[in-house]
């Protein structure tokens, strides 16, 4: 999986409310389930030669970030006469079922000996549980040579045609992944693949740039009608996100610029609620490990994990399970539920995207398209925080604010109020807004997938690895 130097750009948010301009407005809420489902990263099970050789520990910082999804590609065996090689591979993506995680698995591509024929790899698949989606192949725009359209095409075709009359993938309502691409420019020389997919697919590294970015030349702007890149291939299938992410290779000459653990740490949460806001159904963070020891940092490939080899959590780790775990919802988060709320304070960058939950309350996320990190000179930028009053249109029994990249304590609360004023700098805020007080605080109990404790787990049977 290359890490491409594309951006994803996105137009103002303001998610049925006004920004900073003082107007209420009634705003439809995302149901906060759906937010937290929305959440996904990228891992490499069988890169046996990397951190991820220890599977318990992969599955332990799985469980304890909180994330639902994970995205890898599935091999034959390589050779294909090494039993071995099938059944550990096998053993590692059940493990990541039994530990509560749903699948993506990359499946498209040639025929080669180390990925086998698509029959192969189907057939792989159909042995799993837990696989929720099966996806073309990775950038094949980069390398596939001067013949990657037609061909690329052909295999989209294939896997598509194959994975919906194989009665067993069809039954699990296993869904098809278009390709991805390299480049942003190369959607309209692929042209449309719409009836070859079920949902569209993106790269979206913004290069140490803020998620929210619009300058880049080529840049996807995803909001106001700027997706006619995208759209060139998906036409209207709804989109997913499968890479995106920060590294820190400060020693690395070219490709894309490093970025400081703390600014990646505020960059990757904006990123999460500002693909939400414009309609991204999943985004997978590129990825769960550093691959293996770079202390020099030469190397970004290394250097791309929400945790260091060793699994320690990174800064980007940390607000990554801090802002699941303030999200998530105990019941069915409601549907078309409304808030009457007003933003004051606030100027044109201010983002905002409003949530429900079971219980009744609401979730009012705040973050603003401000950088926190200079990529060419390096360097940290502080951000005067802008003091943004949040009014609902009813009074709440408590009203409290996070900053989840900093912990799941809240910094503001008042009760019997309709109102909360609170500093938003260059890290997104969370209002919370609820009808009881009890019941503000029921979602900090860690729910699966989340653990207290970082570190191997049992898997089924007692089996460690």
């Amino acid at each position: 999986m290359r890490r491409g130097a594309g951006t994803l750009a996105a137009a103002a948010i303001a998610a049925g409310m006004a920004a900073g301009g003082g107007t209420a407005a009634a705003a439809t809420a995302v149901p906060a389930d759906a937010f937290t489902d929305s959440v996904g990263v990228n891992v490499h099970v069988m890169y046996l030669d990397t951190a991820y050789e220890n599977h318990g520990r992969t599955v332990g910082a799985l469980r304890w970030l909180g994330v639902r999804h994970v995205r890898d590609q599935v091999r034959r065996p390589v050779p294909s006469s090494t039993a071995w090689w099938r059944a550990e591979q096998r053993r590692r993506l059940m493990a990541l079922h039994r530990a509560g995680m749903r699948m993506t698995l990359i499946a498209g591509g040639p025929t080669d000996d180390s990925l086998g024929s698509l029959s192969d790899r189907l057939g792989i698949i159909r042995g799993l549980r837990g696989v929720v989606a099966v996806e073309g192949p990775n950038e094949w725009d980069l390398n596939g040579g001067a013949d990657w359209v037609p061909n690329l095409t052909a295999m989209q075709q294939a896997l598509y045609a194959a994975t919906k009359r194989d009665p067993v993938l069809s039954r699990r309502r296993v869904r098809v992944l278009g390709p991805s691409l390299g480049r942003e420019g190369n959607y309209e020389v692929l042209g449309d693949l719409s009836r070859a997919m079920d949902i569209g697919n993106i790269h979206a590294y913004t290069g140490a740039r803020m998620p929210e970015e619009q300058e880049l030349p080529g840049a996807f702007v995803l909001a106001d009608g700027g997706l006619d890149l995208v759209k060139a291939t998906t036409g209207r299938r709804p989109l997913w996100v499968t890479e995106t992410g920060y590294h820190d290779a400060f020693a690395q000459l070219g490709r894309q610029p490093p970025t400081a653990p703390g600014a990646a740490a505020a960059y990757t949460a904006r990123t999460l609620l500002q693909h939400m806001a414009l309609g991204m159904q999943r985004t997978f963070l590129y990825e769960l490990l550093d691959q293996h020891a770079d202390p020099a940092g030469l190397n970004q490939e290394a250097n791309f994990g929400l945790f260091d080899h060793q699994f320690a959590p990174k800064p980007s780790g940390h607000a990554v399970r801090n802002l699941l775990r303030l999200m998530r919802d105990r019941g069915t988060s409601p549907t078309g539920a409304e808030l009457d709320v007003t933003l004051s304070g606030g100027d044109e960058g201010l983002r905002s995207l409003v949530l429900a939950k079971s219980d009744g309350r609401f979730v009012v996320a705040l973050w603003r398209a401000v950088p926190v990190w200079e990529p060419w000179s390096r360097t940290e930028l502080l951000v005067a925080p802008q003091t943004i009053g949040v009014e609902a249109g009813q009074k709440f029994a408590v009203a409290r604010a996070y900053r989840p990249v900093d912990g799941v304590s809240p910094v503001h609360v008042r009760t019997n109020t309709n109102r909360i004023d609170v500093p938003v700098g260059g890290g997104p805020v969370l209002v919370e807004f609820s009808p009881t007080v009890r019941g503000a605080t029921k979602t900090r109990t860690p729910q699966r997938p989340f653990v207290d404790v970082l570190g191997p787990l049992p898997l089924a049977g007692g089996e460690v690895w």
